[in-house]
């Protein structure tokens, strides 16, 4: 989708932060957010507090210009953690970006389809919110059923997924 705006989930691996750059580039796109909530495990030895610091330091930190870059971090939460971020970074480009009406969302794999919807609810009928998902490299996304970390990954998404759909109210 034609947006200026690139949102990326913190909580994603590097390697999804490396594909948000690159689409970032390829776009000619204005401006990186990243999204996420506090970190709770770690974080005395950490610098940075939540998801999104951690991703923004990292894109920082290969050589993108600081001046493109925000983060949109989400209070601590217990539970719908998508949609909580998803509902910070609406906040910040309300205050900050009020006539943009349009962004792309980079998330990897599997939970492209639920990022997309929570952040569907958050942003409402007005905002028009693109997805590109990156496929996960820890598992063959064709055959992930034959791996650990893939069956773990794709069925808990499914499950989240229908909770998101069906069970989920903001």
């Amino acid at each position: 989708m034609n947006a200026d705006i690139v949102v990326v989930e913190g909580f994603v691996p590097d390697f999804v932060l490396d594909s948000a750059v690159d689409f970032y580039r390829r776009n000619n796109c204005s401006l990186i957010i990243t999204s996420g909530v506090p970190v709770l495990k770690g974080q005395l030895l950490f610098d940075y507090k939540t998801y999104a610091d951690i991703s923004m330091a990292y894109i920082i930190r290969t050589g993108f210009d600081s001046t493109k870059i925000v983060s949109a971090p989400a209070g601590t939460v217990q539970k719908d953690r998508t949609y909580i971020s998803a509902m910070a970074v609406r906040e910040f480009m309300a205050r900050n970006y009020p006539g943009v009406k349009s962004f792309n969302l980079v998330t990897l794999g599997s939970h492209a389809r639920r990022s997309r919807l929570l952040f569907r609810k958050a942003f409402g009928r007005e905002f028009t919110v693109g997805v590109v998902s990156v496929t996960d490299i820890t598992f063959d996304p064709r055959r992930w059923y034959l791996y650990s970390e893939g069956f773990r990954t794709v069925l808990g998404e499914w499950i989240a997924y229908m909770y998101a759909r069906f069970l989920f109210y903001p």
